[in-house]
């Protein structure tokens, strides 16, 4: 006989273990006093007290968000780093991307 103990865990410990965010992401040109000009994203997403929160991805992440998206992640894999004016939050590994619906462009009345 062996020894193996099954354990059986719920959806909500298994809902909990993942985090999805609304990610916003932005294009920034800025210029060097050299005259060199850089591209890059910015993103930032808000928190469960409407308080924004800059994000970041360590340059090891592949699939980095380029527009506007959901994003799915292990809360394992992320932090937060609130030495900051906004504080940012690090995502280390993204499961799962989804694309956020398009806004209506019609007017209610």
């Amino acid at each position: 006989m062996s020894d193996k103990t099954s354990v059986i865990v719920s959806s909500e410990e298994v809902k909990s273990e993942f985090a999805e965010i609304e990610l916003y992401v932005r294009q920034v040109e800025v210029t060097d006093e050299d005259g060199k000009t850089r591209k890059f994203n910015a993103y930032h997403t808000y928190d469960n007290r409407n308080h924004r929160l800059d994000v970041g991805f360590p340059q090891d992440v592949k699939n980095v968000p380029t527009e506007n998206c959901v994003i799915r992640f292990k809360r394992s894999m992320a932090n937060v780093d609130r030495a900051r004016r906004f504080p940012k939050l690090w995502v280390k590994e993204i499961i799962e991307i989804k694309s956020l619906p398009e806004p209506k462009d019609t007017l209610p009345f």
